[in-house]
């Protein structure tokens, strides 16, 4: 996992539970305490958190500006690492022009979004970031589901709302992302919010599609989204484990890479 990601992710716990403990992070990341606490120092220069004895509590300045995802208002939310605007790109091939497609929230996703800018589609999301992405799209029809905010810099709709806002849709493709992907854990994230909202827009699709690095495959998280066995076809890149490849292919779930 990149160090820009796990800071992420610890943003979205302090978010959710006002606190982090070096221990729990260093438990949940497989990363050292180094590691862990040169994080929350970065993190103590922004201004988000304090420092405190084994960890780090979120200021009161912090949640001043967290409506609004940091990166949109920087200007930088079309800078994604490479292999996401590979994922992107495959997940672009797949969508002709009139089809209903849901996109999902996540750095994958809005890179998706991103790759998705000259498809005259029908898109539907549940992800402020991915909505302003669509929204440079001048042929595309861009709806936003209802639903509680949740999360920090990828912030998304989910809860009772979003599942009534969602009940009249139908989906040719739901592109959704996972931090980790594991044969008998299945699809992880750190979100508790995720779950229902996979359950919900699997429903309304034809075809889910799971994108995310091949790094996170053999990896688990904090909150199970679903079963591996729920994607019809995953798109990542050509560095997915061979055990991995293997099982998608004994449960007919369609493989795209480079």
């Amino acid at each position: 996992m990149h160090r820009s990601e796990r800071i992420m992710q610890i943003k979205d716990i302090l978010l959710d539970q006002g606190k982090v403990f070096v221990e729990d992070l260093c438990s949940r990341f497989e990363v050292s305490e180094v590691t862990i606490r040169k994080d929350l120092n970065l993190l103590e220069e922004e201004g988000y958190v304090q420092r405190i004895y084994g960890g780090a509590i979120m200021t009161s300045e912090s949640t001043d500006s967290i409506f609004l995802p940091r990166s949109m208002i920087k200007n930088e939310i079309l800078n994604f690492s490479s292999d996401k605007r590979y994922i992107a790109s495959i997940a672009s091939r797949l969508v002709s022009d009139g089809d209903n497609i849901f996109i999902g929230c996540g750095d994958t996703c809005a890179a998706i979004a991103q790759a998705m800018l000259s498809r005259k589609a029908n898109f539907v999301t549940n992800s402020i970031l991915v909505a302003a992405i669509l929204a440079l799209n001048p042929y595309a029809s861009v709806l936003v589901t209802g639903g509680n905010l949740s999360g920090y810099d990828r912030h998304f709709l989910s809860g009772d709302t979003f599942i009534k806002s969602m009940q009249d849709f139908h989906f040719k493709y739901a592109f959704l992302g996972a931090a980790g992907a594991d044969i008998s854990g299945g699809f992880t994230t750190y979100s508790n919010f995720e779950q229902t909202v996979c359950e919900t827009v699997r429903k309304a699709s034809g075809t889910v599609v799971f994108a995310l690095a091949s790094h996170k495959f053999g990896k688990t998280n904090f909150m199970k989204i679903c079963d591996l066995t729920v994607a019809d076809i995953i798109i990542t890149d050509s560095d997915i484990p061979a055990e991995y490849r293997t099982y998608f292919a004994a449960h007919n779930i369609d493989v795209f890479v480079q």
